[in-house]
């Protein structure tokens, strides 16, 4: 029986195996229906690409194929600690790292068994395809470019090893796979090439399951048919020096951490604000006092000076008008008292 994408159910020693992916070793068979007999390939079921689902299918309505454990389960990442998106910054290895994310969700999505068909990205120019011996399924990335509709600006406040620092906004880019199947039969190759489109239309992203632990802390890659015309392709081949062959243009479009994260300066303990008059020599000053309340309940209360008075924000922090020596009261349950210094701001606990 024959599935959506070309794939086939058989039953092999009672179990039901569900088989996709391409034959890469065949033999001939003729039949004897008259002097145009047809020659028919038997697969080499040796080196099929199986996904085996056994008795999955007689419970399941549909067709599905599980995707991998999340990186937390798997072996020996549970004692390593989570890398943050900021350590991206200046790493030469990040298309690697995106390549890597799209051969396992390629992998995953079409069940290609790393023992059958391999994954290149090199460019398939006619050195590299006169190489190959076993069916492989190019990924070659043509293209870079710097996505300007999706551009973002300004920086948000964020924590690193208990430092505030002012992460700059990421740079959107897209990127544009030419994605081509390589076998010694056409068949096979349009059989490979058919499950990789269906992969691709049946997902928006790339999940983050399939990135490798340097890539965390972005978020999942978006994954697309591009729309590139068929004569932008030839010309690609053109440049290639290859064998025109059928392929698809796979777009991902993810992010770039911006640049180094600016620390954030020492915060503002106090505001002094003098005012003089040249005509007749007088002045006047106030200070503002900053503080940071630590204790639990602490938003919403009144803090009071002997000429102001405020109230303590949702992070804990406040600034009132008072002077040095003045006794600044936090009407807590009990009352809390600090007495403002010389310079400096005040923390009450």
């Amino acid at each position: 029986m024959v599935v959506a994408g070309g794939a086939e159910v058989v039953e092999v020693e009672g179990k039901t195996d569900l088989i996709v992916g391409v034959v890469t070793s065949v033999g001939a068979t003729s039949t004897d229906d008259g002097p145009h007999a047809a020659t028919r390939r038997a697969p080499s079921t040796a080196t099929l690409a199986t996904v085996r689902i056994r008795d999955r299918l007689a419970s399941r309505s549909s067709l599905t194929v599980d995707h991998p454990p999340s990186r937390r389960e798997r072996p020996g990442t549970m004692d390593r600690p989570a890398a943050r998106g900021l350590d991206l910054l200046g790493c030469p290895q990040m298309l690697q790292h995106i390549d890597s994310a799209l051969e396992s969700f390629l992998r995953t999505s079409i069940g290609l068994d790393a023992r059958d068909v391999d994954v290149s990205f090199d460019p398939p120019d006619r050195e590299w395809g006169g190489s190959l011996n076993r069916p492989t399924l190019n990924l070659f990335l043509w293209s870079i470019n710097r996505n300007t509709d999706r551009d973002l600006a300004g920086q948000r406040a964020a924590q690193v090893d208990g430092r505030t620092v002012y992460a700059n906004a990421p740079v959107p880019i897209e990127l544009r796979y030419l994605v081509t199947a390589w076998s010694a039969d056409h068949e096979d190759e349009k059989q490979l090439l058919g499950s990789t489109l269906a992969a691709v239309v049946s997902h928006r992203a790339i999940s983050t399951d399939h990135y490798p632990q340097e890539l965390d802390g972005l978020p999942a890659a978006e994954l697309a048919l591009s729309g590139t015309g068929a004569e932008q392709q030839a010309d690609l081949w053109n440049a290639l020096d290859g064998q025109l062959k059928p392929g698809i243009q796979v777009t991902i479009q993810t992010v770039l951490p911006g640049e180094a994260p600016t620390p954030a300066g020492a915060p503002v303990e106090s505001l002094a604000t003098r005012i003089a008059d040249p005509a007749t020599s007088r002045a006047s000053a106030s200070r503002r006092i900053a503080g940071i309340a630590r204790f639990e309940g602490a938003e919403g209360l009144l803090v009071q000076a002997p000429h102001a008075s405020t109230t303590i924000n949702a992070v804990g922090r406040f600034a009132v008008r008072a002077e040095a020596g003045d006794e600044l009261v936090i009407l807590s349950d009990p009352p809390r008292r600090v007495i403002v210094p010389e310079a400096g701001g005040v923390v009450v606990d």
